[in-house]
This record gives structure tokens, C-alpha cells and sequence, in this order.
């Protein structure tokens, strides 16, 4: 049996026990052109539009199991999950490992069963494609400096996608792009709110111990943090690093008014009488929208101790801004304030995506898409990468920009 399949979206065809042979998957696209007829004029005028149409790929595909059942229940896996994705999913098959299409399923499947008892079938699998063929190659994205050269290897120009850090003029092949360094709002920033340290589970004593007794803390004893969202505010996301692993642990969740972070400390042994600090450091990064549904960017660096004097055992937390003056010690609660201030382009840490095939600039928000076409500037045609060396030059004012190129053939 041929081991040769496709994998649409998330669905192998191998799971289910199906293999295609490669029968009109090496087909080529039609170009969008026309003759036209001009009176008084010998031959005919070719409209050539630039592009190609669509393609309908038809995968000749069987399968065979070893008892009645096995195969309809696999038949009706299959079916289902190959028609419940709906419009272009990726399609891959192993005729063309280094590539892939664009395709959506249209056609039917019209199983056709033989051999005795039903046990196994053929049938065609039809795909209404996009004309290109995408090389693998071409979704990596690479680092290209400024005065760089992007090399690219086909005979067709394409389109990339940029991620640009920072603001300017990038110029690309001749193409320029803008990428404005425009006020965005007001700046929220993460305040400490006013309370009482944590009182620890625990004090010890030397009242409770013989003089050089050894003391040892249960691990677990833990600090905990709620960073709060004052009314009108809105948190979008978390990330907690931990830069002291191997000193403590520290865990969190997360919803759109509150995180909760929980720092354990391990089982340390203390001797009455000899002092002891065990402290390390993790990083919380925040992503929340203001009232004004603007996102802002927040980073904290927290400092937790442990300290034993001796005596008794206390537990200490202090923390710092990348945006803001330091503060004491932190309490056990966080909350957003208003801090004056203005946020540029230029101050967001994740880069704007510019997709210069359909002409869009975004972020990426909570796993989703926010439009920053108000200050991304692209000219008449879209930016493209034409076939063998292309220069890209970008101001100091860019501090990274990446091109995920998207080469392709037919």
C-alpha cells in the first residue's frame, strides 16, 4: 500500500487509514489573460491581468481495513472531520513535502466500496486551491539588518509578512513603508495599593527551641500577590518568570480583573541564634486596556525574602517598574492607577505586523488581531520581494525587523 497522504488543517489522512496516489497533483494553474479582437488590427491584443485563478486539485484516495466496521467508522471520521473545516486550510501532501497550498474541500466524497464484505473503497478527494504553491522555506522568519539583502530563490515576486520594533521608513525593493511614531494615550501603570504585609503562617521562637536547636520551615510557606484592575480597566494577558527557580516557585492564573500569584518557598533550615535571608527575584509582564480601550504594556520585577533573625521568621516583598520610579515594599495588593505620561508605537514591546499581501498592520492581542492601520503608511502598489537579491534599509529608530517571505511557484 502506498504510504503517500495529505494533511488538511489538522486532519491527516494516515489517522484514518486513507492514502492518495499523486494523478493531477502536479497540474499548473491557469493565468488570467485574454484575447482580444481589434478590428482593423492583425492578430490579437493579450490582456494579461498578472495573476493566475484558481486551481481545483483531485487527489485519486483509498483505504483498506481488516474488518467491515473498522473501515465505515474510519470512512465517518474522516468525513466529517475533513468537511467541518470551512474556507482555506493549509494542504500538504507528501508528493510535495517542501510546499504546500491554500485549499478548501468542495467536493463531495463519494466513497465507492469493494472487495468482499465492503472492507475497503477508492474514492477522489477535490480541493478548490489558491494557484500558488507556498515553499515551506518561505515561513521562516529571519532577522534582516539594516542594508541587508533578502535573496529571493523563485521566478514569481511575493509578498511578505514584516514585524517591525520601533518606527520609521522601512524601503524595500524600491518599496516603502512607514511606520509612524503616533501618540497612542494616556499611560496606566501599575501602582502598589496601600495595606499590611503578609503576616507569614508561621513565627518560630527561640522561646519554642533549645538554643542551637535546628529549625526547619515546611516547604510551601508562600507570599501571595493579587494584581487587581481597578473598575473601567481591563487585563489581556500574563507572562511570570521565574528568575530564581532554583530559590523558590512561583505559580499564577489569570482573568480579566485579577492575577493571582502564589511565590513558595522550599523547606530551609534555620539555627536559633544565627541569622538567615534566602531571596530571589521573578519578572511579571502585563498586557491591560485603559478606559479608553487603548492596550499599555506593564513590566514588574518582584524581590520576595525570607528572613530568619535569629529569632522569628518574616516574610518581605518588594518590587520595581521598567516605566516607573521603584517602590518600597510591596503589600499584598496591586492596583491600576492613572500615572501621566503618553505611549508611542515606539514604546510597545511587541512588534507591528505588516502584511503586505493584503495591505494590513496589526499587533497581536490575547491570540487575536487589533488594526494598526492608522499608523502604518504603504504606497499605491503593496511591497513586494522580486525574484534574486532584494536591499532593505531601515533609520536607527527600527530596533528589529524580521520577513517571514512567503516564497512561492505554480
Amino acid at each position: 500500500m502506498s504510504d503517500n497522504k495529505i494533511v488538511f488543517g489538522t486532519v491527516d489522512s494516515s489517522t484514518y487509514g486513507i492514502y492518495i496516489s499523486g494523478e493531477g497533483v502536479f497540474n499548473a494553474p491557469v493565468r488570467d489573460a485574454e484575447m482580444i479582437s481589434i478590428p482593423g488590427r492583425n492578430g490579437s491584443y493579450l490582456l494579461d491581468r498578472g495573476r493566475f485563478d484558481n486551481i481545483e486539485v483531485r487527489y485519486p484516495a483509498f483505504n483498506k481495513e481488516a474488518d467491515k466496521a473498522t473501515f465505515i467508522q474510519k470512512i465517518d471520521n474522516f468525513r466529517n472531520a475533513i468537511a467541518s473545516l470551512k474556507g482555506y486550510q493549509k494542504l500538504v501532501d507528501t508528493f510535495h513535502s517542501d510546499e504546500y497550498r491554500m485549499g478548501s474541500f468542495i467536493g463531495g466524497l463519494e466513497v465507492q466500496p469493494f472487495l468482499y464484505n465492503d472492507h475497503a473503497s477508492q474514492f477522489e478527494l477535490v480541493f478548490n486551491c489558491k494557484p500558488q504553491r507556498y515553499l515551506t522555506s518561505g515561513e521562516t522568519a529571519s532577522t534582516v539588518a539594516n542594508n541587508g539583502t533578502i535573496t529571493n530563490p523563485t521566478l514569481f515576486p511575493s509578498k511578505p509578512l514584516l514585524a517591525v520594533k520601533g518606527y520609521g521608513t522601512i524601503t524595500m525593493n524600491g518599496y516603502e513603508v512607514n511606520v509612524n511614531n503616533l501618540v497612542l494615550g494616556n499611560v496606566i501603570l501599575l501602582e502598589p495599593f496601600g495595606g499590611n504585609p503578609q503576616t507569614p503562617t508561621k513565627v518560630y521562637s527561640t522561646g519554642l527551641v533549645n538554643t542551637g536547636d535546628t529549625i526547619t520551615v515546611a516547604t510551601g510557606s508562600e507570599i501571595n500577590i493579587n494584581l487587581k484592575a481597578t473598575s473601567g480597566y481591563q487585563l489581556l494577558g500574563v507572562m511570570v518568570t521565574n528568575n530564581s527557580s532554583s530559590v523558590f516557585s512561583v505559580t499564577h492564573s489569570f482573568s480579566e480583573t485579577v492575577i493571582p500569584i502564589t511565590v513558595k518557598f522550599p523547606a530551609e533550615n534555620f539555627t536559633a541564634g544565627t541569622s538567615k535571608t534566602v531571596s530571589g527575584t521573578f519578572s511579571v509582564y502585563v498586557e491591560y486596556e485603559d478606559a479608553g480601550g487603548v492596550d499599555q504594556f506593564q513590566t514588574i520585577t518582584f524581590t520576595p525574602t525570607m528572613t530568619y533573625n535569629g529569632a522569628n521568621r518574616s516574610f518581605n516583598l518588594s518590587c520595581s517598574y521598567n516605566t516607573a520610579p521603584s517602590y518600597g515594599t510591596l503589600t499584598r495588593l496591586c492596583t491600576m492607577q492613572r500615572v501621566s505620561g503618553n505611549s508611542t508605537i515606539s514604546g510597545l514591546g511587541n512588534p507591528t505586523y505588516i502584511d503586505c499581501d493584503i495591505g494590513e498592520a496589526y499587533k497581536i492581542v490575547n491570540n487575536e488581531m487589533v488594526s494598526l492601520n492608522n499608523i502604518v503608511e504603504m504606497g499605491a502598489r503593496l511591497p513586494e520581494l522580486s525574484p534574486g537579491n532584494n536591499t532593505v534599509t531601515y533609520p536607527n529608530t527600527i530596533t528589529e525587523l524580521k520577513i517571514t517571505p512567503r516564497w512561492w511557484k505554480i
